[in-house]
């Protein structure tokens, strides 16, 4: 096997160099889509923490407070006869 020529080294060269950038490129395209896939898993849970205390708020205050009629009388008042 014959030995290759200065210029076969260099392109050779070039071409292992762009294959290792593009392997270590998609290699941190990975690792930064699953770390935003992880802060955006945290996100959701902190929303969803928030959210059930903010409801269980609500629930205890709806069943401290004592009842008030929320809709109008069902008959409308009766008017003097003039």
């Amino acid at each position: 096997m014959g030995a290759f020529s200065g210029q076969v080294v260099v392109v050779l060269a070039v071409i292992l160099g762009i294959a290792v950038l593009a392997i270590l490129h998609s290699l941190a395209t990975g690792v930064r889509n699953d770390t935003y896939l992880h802060d955006l898993r945290l996100r959701v849970s902190l929303l969803r923490k928030e959210q059930l205390e903010r409801l269980q708020r609500l629930a205890e205050r709806a069943t401290s407070q004592p009842r008030t009629a929320s809709h109008p009388p069902t008959q409308p008042p009766q008017r003097k006869a003039a």
